[in-house]
Formats: C-alpha cells, structure tokens, sequence
C-alpha cells in the first residue's frame, strides 16, 4: 500500500527552530549566571556604601608621567648645596621604582606651607601598609633646584628625591592657586601613569584606608 508523506513532518525544516530554541536557551542561563556578577560591579563602582567611598579623586584621563626627567637630589648627610642641573644627565624618575606605586609631593627646596606635613603624611601611610609597604615608594619632586635642608631629609630616610624643571610639572601635575602651586599628595600607579590625586589638607588616615584598598585588589607593583 502507497503511503502519502507529504503531510509527515519536515525534520529538516524543524532543524533552524530547534537551533535557535537551543541558543535562546544557552543565552538565557548565561545571563542568569552573571547577572549578579554585573550587579556586584554596578554596585561598586556606581553605588560604593558610604564606607567605601573613595577619598581620593581620579585623574581622568591618567597622565602619562613614566618619561618625566630629573636629577637626583644629593643625599649625604650635611650636604646643602645643589649641584648644577646642567651638569648631571637627566634621568627618568619614575624608572627607578621598578614598578612600584609612588606617592608624590611636589614642592620647593625651602618646603614651605604645608610641604612637611605632607611629607610626613607619606611616611605615616606607606608604614601604616605593613607587608604592602615594600610596594610603595615616596617621592619629593623639588621644582626650584634649591636642596631641600639635611635635618629635612634626614627625617625620611628612603625617600627619593629629585630636581625637576617646573614647567614640566606644570604639564604633568594638576597645579591649584596656593603659594607653591602644587599643595596635594599624588598617586602615580606602577606602570607611570598620575592616577590619583589627594585634597589639599588630606587626612592621612584616609588616604591609607584608600591605598589599602588598592593594593588588596591590584595585582601590579
């Protein structure tokens, strides 16, 4: 007996839907997966809770800082006098962090202001980092040349310290109108770019609990 299969049905043609049922499907569950993957990441960096807001100000967009030059101030115990900028080579400064993050001052020679305090507020939070501390650098870039008073230095035992010319600065580092133009702590990440920076006046202990936070959850430096 013939059998009529032209009303059987098309297994071929049933094959497209069935591919597209089966990617709507693995699309729905990875979606599903991540969703609160996506929220936690919204949360975070859109909605931070008042005790994890960040304290410092990004630096948007970073400024590429890694090619600044200068010379190293001179270190030894009762040495006052700066040597000639045009006689020593120019170097780069962030180079010799070996990838370290830095927290930089810029400020002149004499110090004047606040620029011991924050000197001081660098040391207190790179110590207050315990084991992280060895990631953390602490700069004095001096914009006058002046060298910067041995019983000063000698205060910061570690501290690279180093001549910069100000009009470089001045296309590097956010300026403000204060006696010395530069009256904030900055943050400079491991691959040179200024990132960060502190309100003048910062409170030291939050800039610790920032720097904290970023070194936990940043695999470089």
């Amino acid at each position: 007996m013939a059998v009529d299969v032209s009303d059987l049905p098309n297994d071929n043609a049933a094959q497209p839907v069935r591919r597209r049922t089966s990617r709507l499907t693995v699309l729905g569950i990875l979606a599903l997966c991540a969703a609160p993957v996506i929220a936690s990441y919204l949360a975070y960096y859109f909605f931070p809770p008042e005790g994890r807001a960040i304290y410092g100000s990004l630096v948007e967009p970073q400024i590429e800082v890694s090619d600044l030059g200068g010379t190293p101030a001179p270190m030894p115990a009762g040495q006052e006098v700066a040597p000639d900028a045009g006689s020593v080579p120019q170097e780069s400064i962030f180079a010799r962090l070996r990838g370290r993050w830095a927290l930089v001052v810029v400020a002149p020679g004499a110090c004047p202001g606040d620029c011991a305090q924050r000197l001081y507020s660098i040391r207190q939070v790179r110590l207050a980092q315990g084991r992280d501390a060895e990631r953390l650098e602490r700069v004095w870039l001096v914009t006058d040349g002046q060298q910067p008073a041995a019983e000063l230095l000698a205060q910061h035992s570690g501290m690279q310290v180093w001549f910069t010319a100000q009009d470089q600065l001045r296309q590097r580092f956010p300026a403000n109108a204060t006696a010395d133009g530069f009256a904030r702590i900055y943050l400079v990440d491991p691959h040179g770019q200024l990132m960060m920076q502190f309100p003048i006046g910062a409170d030291p202990g939050r800039i610790r609990k920032d720097l904290a936070r970023l070194l936990k959850i940043s695999r470089i430096g």
